[in-house]
């Protein structure tokens, strides 16, 4: 068995040890990059999740961005934020004097084809609100659209305290096939409540980091209220 001096002994050899390893050593600043910034944004009520729309190119398509609301799993309402085309051409411009112009200028994404400029990605973000009760929305269509839209939080209560609370959080969805029918919706971003976990007297917002399009998660069946945004399509 071994000795209490003999143990503090070998303490003190492998301290030692340690101390002469570390003594050549250093923590020098390195360049923060932008990926370093991510949790303070969250943590500010900022995130992003970009989409690719290059599906929709070829053809020319008109694309509304639809808001869905849920209530324990239930759809009660849908309106439509805003539309765009996949992407403009020459029949767009009023004359052919104003397309030869631009396609002189260089502006034409694809003069040969007509093309002026192809929406190739969207953005959903959520940003920081100074009201409780309101969630903001920022929409970015590349070289088509931009909107902001608030949107009105449910409260969660603790049993021992009167006083609403607000936890709101924002999910991607999994990847969505394209099919060409006008009544397809393509879910993109969820914007849900926490619940109360009231075993514990804490509110949760856990599971999957993206949701299935066809709504099968798990955590579907724990958010009491929630927003969906995705996009309706039809051929122009």
């Amino acid at each position: 068995m071994m000795t209490r001096n003999a143990l503090q002994l070998g303490w003190l050899a492998t301290a030692l040890i340690v101390t002469e390893s570390l003594a050549a050593q250093e923590i020098r600043q390195v360049p923060t990059r932008f990926e370093d910034f991510q949790s303070i944004l969250e943590a500010a009520g900022y995130t992003a999740y970009t989409f690719d729309l290059s599906a929709f190119e070829g053809q020319t398509w008109w694309i509304s961005l639809v808001c869905r609301t849920y209530d324990h799993g239930e759809l009660k309402g849908e309106v439509m934020l805003g539309a765009f085309p996949s992407r403009r051409t020459r029949e767009d411009f009023g004359s052919e004097e104003q397309w030869q112009k631009i396609v002189h200028e260089g502006k034409a994404e694809d003069p040969e084809h007509g093309v002026y400029r192809t929406s190739r990605k969207l953005t959903i973000s959520t940003l920081p609100s100074r009201t409780d009760s309101i969630g903001r929305i920022h929409v970015s269509v590349q070289d088509a659209m931009r909107l902001n839209r608030n949107l009105d939080l449910h409260p969660i209560h603790f049993a021992e305290d009167p006083k609403p609370v607000y936890f709101y959080h924002a999910l991607p969805f999994k990847t969505s096939v394209l099919k060409e029918t006008k009544e397809d919706f393509i879910p993109l971003y969820l914007y849900g409540s926490g619940w109360l976990d009231e075993r514990n007297n804490i509110i949760r917002f856990c599971g999957e980091k993206e949701i299935d399009p066809e709504l099968s998660s798990e955590i579907l069946k724990y958010l009491p209220h929630y927003y969906i945004l995705g996009l309706k399509y039809e051929k122009k």
